[in-house]
């Protein structure tokens, strides 16, 4: 184990495939791992929220050294607008802070899924 001290990343898509092991990973090494998903983890460390819309789970990033951005739609049946909505603004919003803030990470990291039949 590393000691990282009180570095913490944050994950969006915390309860997926690649979040939940890259969280995972994270706390062997010592890192704080929070993150937002659809649905809020019972230890508080995953929170509730939706990346296409602006809300709390923002807050949440502050002091993160390193954001590993992970949350997507990866469906055939997804519609092209929820589409682009999470994969695209979701992708913006995780990136960047609202107008009272400013981004405190160090890191940004996404992860990218491509689906040949919504291109």
């Amino acid at each position: 184990m590393s000691d990282h001290g009180q570095q913490r990343v944050f994950i969006t898509g915390a309860s997926g495939f690649i979040g939940r092991t890259l969280a995972a990973h994270y706390r062997s090494e010592g890192w704080n791992v929070t993150g937002v998903d659809a649905v809020a983890s019972e230890d508080g460390a995953v929170v509730a929220g939706d990346i296409a819309t602006p809300g709390p789970w923002q807050d949440h990033v502050d002091g993160a050294q390193l954001v590993i951005h992970t949350a997507a739609v990866v469906s055939n049946t997804a519609s092209r607008d929820r589409c682009w909505e999470v994969n695209v603004l979701g992708t913006r919003r995780a990136s960047t802070r609202p107008p009272d803030g400013e981004m405190p990470t160090r890191w940004f990291r996404r992860m990218s899924s491509l689906v040949p039949s919504m291109i």
